[in-house]
């Protein structure tokens, strides 16, 4: 009787621990599962309080398909936002401009400068040998009769200048630029027939796109950039088709010349007229990547540079000793007679 007894208890303590064991198990797992969802939902607030709702709307577009939800803990969503921030500095990355270089680097300026002289051919003129900041650069000018058989450039500008002195200048290609003041000389005709002219140019830290103009000022503006411009053959053609020249409509003042170039820290390119149109895309992209300007102006630049060399059709000019030399033809009866 006795070992019935102990073996009914031994049973049932075996029954009673197997059910507490058990009990406790499932409990345990439901606390687990509850703890997984407080744990997603402790993540979601943090993450809403931290970020607006455009990153909101980044973070699910990242991290959510369509496919398979994903459960993020907290060590996922800081990942996420180091992922995010990663895409987001490379997209700003992409839209700099890929070819910018460092603009204090007269090396790569001058790399970069080469590079264009494929496309358009330029003429390297040294201004200075040292790096100071101070002391001006100084453009040197030589203006110089051409005897011709024909009528030539100074023929033509006499005739529509009369007794009025014509304007030499360095200036900006934009007439709405005021990144540097118009750098200028009047002279007269007699003189531009052998004359000898000197622009002090100043120190830039960042590469800049200039012109030398010739120009008709009876404004006094001391500016060319905001005249008028038509080739000099056309302005011959005017002047002896019987029309009155002296009417307004062929008086304005208006460019004779023009010449583009750039200006570094201690040099000048000339760029070539003849080519520059034809391989413009090469200028924008050189000036986009040695200067500071936007895209926006630099194709503005580009296209008044453009229309200036397709109606005046200016010769190149030539170098020599560091100095420019412009060629003016002028009819010589001397050079007929040759």
């Amino acid at each position: 009787m006795i070992k019935k007894l102990v073996f009914v208890v031994v049973v049932v303590g075996i029954l009673l621990v197997y059910i507490l064991t058990h009990h406790g198990k499932s409990n345990e797992d439901t606390s687990l599962e509850e703890g997984e969802e407080i744990t997603l939902e402790k993540t979601q607030s943090s993450y809403d309080q931290s970020i607006n709702e455009s990153e909101h709307k980044e973070f699910i577009t990242n991290n959510y398909t369509s496919e398979k939800p994903k459960v993020f803990r907290r060590s996922d969503t800081r990942s996420s936002f180091s992922n995010s921030e990663t895409v987001s500095t490379s997209i700003n990355q992409s839209k700099k401009n890929p070819n910018k270089i460092d603009l204090s680097s007269s090396t790569e300026v001058t790399k970069k400068i080469q590079e264009l002289s494929r496309f358009i051919p330029t003429t390297h003129v040294q201004l200075a040998t040292d790096n100071s900041s101070v002391l001006d650069l100084t453009l040197a000018l030589n203006t110089l009769k051409q005897d011709t058989c024909h009528w030539g450039d100074l023929d033509i500008i006499a005739k529509d200048v009369g007794n009025s002195e014509i304007l030499l200048s360095v200036e900006p290609i934009l007439p709405s630029d005021d990144s540097l003041s118009p750098i200028t000389e009047f002279t007269s005709l007699n003189v531009l027939e052998k004359g000898s002219f000197y622009f002090n140019l100043p120190r830039v830290s960042t590469p800049v796109f200039l012109g030398l103009y010739l120009c008709k000022d009876s404004s006094n503006s001391r500016r060319c950039n905001n005249k008028s411009f038509q080739s000099l053959n056309d302005l011959f053609l005017v002047q002896n088709s019987g029309v009155n020249v002296t009417n307004p409509k062929y008086t304005k003042d208006k460019i004779y010349f023009f010449q583009s170039f750039i200006l570094t820290h201690n040099d000048i390119y000339i760029l070539d007229n003849t080519k520059l149109n034809k391989n413009s895309q090469e200028l924008k992209k050189t000036l986009l990547s040695i200067t500071d300007l936007p895209e926006k102006k630099i194709s503005t630049i580009i296209k008044r540079v453009k229309n200036i060399n397709k109606n005046i059709r200016s010769e190149n000019v030539s170098i020599s000793k560091q100095t420019i030399n412009l060629l003016l033809p002028k009819r010589s009866e001397v050079a007929c007679k040759r």
